[in-house]
């Protein structure tokens, strides 16, 4: 049975078929006069498919368009109705399912116009499923959640010839103050172009943010007009803009802080007084004190008028946070064991956003207390002081070391992209390789880096890439004439082949060569290794590479490879299928003839606030008779790479 209702057909029903039997008098009977015997019942005195809280029996239903065959406009269409959004919250009857769906019918036609068709036209009718419903009460039926539904919302949409822009003008109000005004193109408004309203809307935000660019701080768009020509169907759109005279920018003022140096926040926003004003300073200097992250939240005052020399001024009131942050995790790989991390970091400790982070790494392979003080914006903004210090253990099957470290260098920030740091380095270390030969080693390094990172995301990236550089010469103080050169590089590459549901494919590329002294020179715990879960899953830890005995020696040069394809399945489960390959070499450059190792598998991630939990059970692709395990298990906290 079909019930249209709508614009156009607004108090029409077609007619039953006159030999209803006795199943449509039961359905009839168990949608409409069960619902309201019960609202009667439940002495709420309400009418009949008026209120949507009476319990009973619901209608379970979905929502269908007719008519347009745009399916971006259809998109819009079904985003714009209410029915839509709450098939999830069935009704009680079938009148209250007509309100739900009459309600919508002005909603879609505005999308209608939005979207350029402006002589669009919605009905809509309710057809009812064949089969009887299910006599149960709530949104969790059993009907609902196997797809079931009673009835069909099936909108009837004429979207009519589709206008355009045809005649568009941009009018400067008042004294210019040698403003030029734009052309429409160059703002959105191009001729031909269809006439959506977000477009008009998107291109007035461009025309105020061309005038403030330009230094008119106290610019204000005008009146707009819009004509619609139905004879030709097309649009002609005016804009106004009053660009007000160009300012210059005040003393930047920052308030609401208690602890922390106020000469400092003006130096951090960059804002230089006396510069013509640009409101890309503003949004740089918010972001910029957001970066400190002292800040809960930082909101820009502007305005109102020029003080008394004339200048705009520009406030910065800020919300703190609190300074300190204490934190944990825990991680688990089969060959190594479990593994517990924790931190304290104070990011405020000498008043001017110092920051100070002590961690302690406790795990069967390794035990580590390292510290680092990080001073921002010293001698010039983006350039930062860094200053830190280790204490080490590592017990693994390639060699034993226990080591102390202190370093100083600095990192500079080039843009929100590109960084740099540079610094030195000494090391004193007692290594005991797998051939049970101790020595002692003393490290002096330059250690230098470069990273690019165009990524959408710093704990679980989708789109993007990232390449880091890390290169150091090495020269041993105890052993004179010991020297070599370390360094490596890394990619990264990130591509969403779907958004909903998100779908990922992720590559990684490791390269790695020690030139300038020979394998037995080099310290054992700075030879390059592959295996584990930081290079080749699948493959035990460190055995991806040179072998004596099946004990790992490490080597000269690194390459590894890693692709994974990761898919959201369910709200924050994020499936994942991954392949690895990769070997270290004893020579100084890769030799590409040698077999590398390669480990293949799957693994679960939950995408929490504080990042990606993974779990990643790795094959052997050929497993080794005596050096490879069937599997191994990794869990930590953060995507592989």
């Amino acid at each position: 049975m079909a019930m249209p209702i709508g614009r156009r057909a607004q108090g029409a029903a077609r007619g039953r078929s006159a030999g209803a039997g006795l199943r449509r008098f039961c359905r009839l009977l168990a949608v409409v006069l069960l619902p309201a015997l019960a609202a009667c019942s439940a002495g709420n005195g309400g009418g009949l498919g008026d209120d949507e809280s009476q319990s009973g029996p619901r209608i379970t239903y979905d929502v269908r368009f007719e008519g347009p065959a745009d399916s971006t406009l259809v998109g819009q269409l079904r985003a714009a109705s209410t029915a839509a959004q709450e098939t999830g919250r069935p009704p009680p009857s079938l009148a209250i399912l007509r309100n739900r769906a009459r309600g919508d019918v002005p909603r879609l036609e505005a999308t209608l116009r939005s979207e350029g068709y402006y002589e669009g036209a919605v009905g809509f009718r309710i057809d009812e499923d064949p089969a009887p419903p299910t006599l149960a009460t709530g949104v969790g039926m059993v009907d609902q959640a196997l797809g079931a539904v009673a009835a069909h919302v099936v909108f009837e949409v004429e979207p009519g010839p589709l206008y355009h822009f045809l005649d568009r003008k941009i009018e400067v109000i008042g004294d210019p103050h040698g403003y030029e005004a734009p052309s429409p193109g160059k703002i959105g408004l191009r001729e031909g172009e269809p006439a959506r309203a977000d477009v008009v809307i998107a291109a007035e935000s461009s025309l105020l943010r061309d005038a403030r660019v330009q230094g008119h701080a106290m610019a204000r768009v005008g009146d707009r007009r819009s004509i619609i020509d139905p004879e030709i169907r097309t649009m002609d759109v005016e804009l106004a803009i009053e660009p007000g005279p160009v300012l210059h920018f005040a003393t930047p003022v920052v308030f609401g802080q208690t602890d922390i140096d106020d000469g400092f926040l003006e130096q951090r926003t960059k804002i230089v007084p006396g510069r013509r004003y640009d409101p890309a300073d503003v949004e740089r200097a918010q972001q910029r004190l957001i970066d400190t992250n002292l800040f809960a939240a930082v909101r820009v005052i502007e305005g109102p008028e020029p003080d008394a020399d004339g200048n705009w001024p520009v406030s910065f009131e800020v919300t703190e946070r609190k300074p300190r942050t204490i934190g944990a995790g825990v991680g688990y790989v089969s060959d190594e064991g479990p593994n517990v991390r924790a931190f304290w970091e104070h990011r405020n400790i000498l008043g001017a956003a110092e920051r100070l982070r002590v961690e302690a790494e406790l795990g069967q392979s390794v035990q580590r207390l390292q510290g680092q003080l990080r001073k921002p914006d010293i001698f010039m903004p983006d350039l930062d002081l860094l200053a830190g210090g280790s204490l080490s253990h590592e017990d693994t099957d390639a060699f034993e070391s226990t080591s102390i470290q202190a370093s100083l260098g600095v990192e500079r920030h080039f843009n929100k992209r590109l960084s740099g740091t540079l610094g030195v380095a000494y090391r004193l270390a007692d290594v005991e390789d797998q051939d049970n030969e101790e020595e002692r080693f003393a490290l002096l390094s330059i250690p230098a880096g470069l990273r690019y990172d165009r990524s959408d995301s710093l704990l679980d990236p989708s789109t993007g890439y990232r390449i880091v550089l890390e290169t150091a010469p090495y020269w041993d103080t105890l052993n004179p004439g010991t020297q070599f050169l370390k360094s490596q590089l890394t990619g990264t590459r990130y591509f969403r082949l779907a958004k909903n549901p998100r779908l990922v494919l992720a590559f990684r590329g490791i390269a790695g060569s020690i030139v300038g002294a020979s394998i037995n020179e080099i310290p054992a715990d700075e030879r390059f290794y592959a295996g584990g879960g930081g290079t080749v899953r699948g493959v035990p830890f460190q055995r991806a590479g040179p072998l004596d005995d099946g004990e790992p020696t490490g080597g000269r040069s690194l390459l590894a490879a890693n692709a994974e394809v990761r898919y959201r399945v369910v709200g924050n489960l994020e499936g994942v299928v991954f392949l690895d390959g990769g070997s270290a070499f004893e020579p100084q450059t890769p030799e590409l003839n040698e077999a590398w190792q390669f480990g293949t598998g799957a693994g679960v991630r939950y995408i929490s606030p504080v990042g990606p939990i993974r779990a990643d059970v790795g094959v052997p692709v050929d497993r080794r008779k005596g050096i490879d395990d069937a599997w191994q298990l990794y869990i930590s906290i953060g995507q592989a790479f």
